[in-house]
């Protein structure tokens, strides 16, 4: 199931990594923000070198998609002018 991030009805990003894909669609459905801690539980448990790729990862995907990034049940966000974005998941 690719992920499509629009801002409105622009595409911002058309395509993520299976990793960003997962990162996004778990705090998705979260529909809070999720704290370092619990991607690594979620996306590596028991790596020993989680931490420094969810951070790798979390600034990678806020590259993309916008500084301090949070997502909401509806839209994704960024401060401060919190322009709104929605992730839509696409069946294949």
């Amino acid at each position: 199931m690719p992920v499509r991030i629009y801002r409105g009805d622009e595409p911002v990003l058309d395509e993520l990594s299976r990793m960003e894909e997962d990162l996004v669609l778990y705090i998705f459905a979260t529909r809070a923000s999720v704290s370092n801690r619990e991607l690594i539980s979620y996306l590596w448990p028991g790596h020993p070198n989680a931490s420094q790729n969810v951070k790798t990862l979390v600034s990678d995907v806020r590259k993309k998609c916008g500084r301090d990034i949070f997502i909401t049940h509806h839209s994704f966000g960024y401060a401060p002018n919190l322009e709104s974005y929605r992730a839509v998941v696409e069946q294949d």
